[in-house]
């Protein structure tokens, strides 16, 4: 019985402890509150890009990032952080449209189309681009562990 209730109170403390991580006030974040954020961060992954601020975007990405770019070259945060410091990445011009957000609790993935000019490594690419973006809670932050594009045809449909 003792076993029982130990189970009970284990069980209980921690979906509460759940419930209520990242929130100073004890309350969860909702899920509007929790979109803001990630738009914020969104917005802020942009400004980094546009202005090759390679600390500020190194700062919103996990170690473990996995950053597939418009070549469809896959890299890591290092890789990704050294690209832009040295200029072989650089965007010119970023716009967003269509974006959806998804939350999943401390998980949130963000679609949309990216129209955006883009040099990687002495080409350009101009055009749009479906990206996913995965965004992750890790203590107190959100943090970026995948981003993904796709070029587009020029009508937008793929088939």
């Amino acid at each position: 019985m003792r076993r029982i209730f130990m189970l009970v109170l284990l069980t209980t403390t921690l979906f509460g402890s759940v419930a209520t991580q990242g929130n100073p006030n004890g309350q969860a974040a909702t899920s509007e509150q929790i979109r803001r954020v990630i738009l914020q961060k969104e917005d802020d992954q942009n400004m980094a890009l546009l202005n090759n601020d390679a600390t500020v975007l190194g700062d919103m990405c996990a170690e473990e990032l996995a950053w597939t770019n418009a070549s469809g070259i896959l890299l890591s945060k290092a890789q990704m952080l050294a690209d832009l410091r040295s200029g072989k990445q650089k965007n010119s011009t970023i716009v967003h449209e269509d974006v959806k957000l998804h939350v999943y609790g401390t998980t949130v993935v963000v679609t949309g189309i990216s129209k955006s000019t883009y040099h990687y490594n002495g080409k350009e690419f101009v055009g749009a681009r479906r990206f996913t973006n995965v965004w992750i809670k890790q203590g107190e932050a959100w943090l970026l562990v995948v981003h993904h594009v796709t070029p587009m045809s020029h009508d937008g449909n793929n088939v």
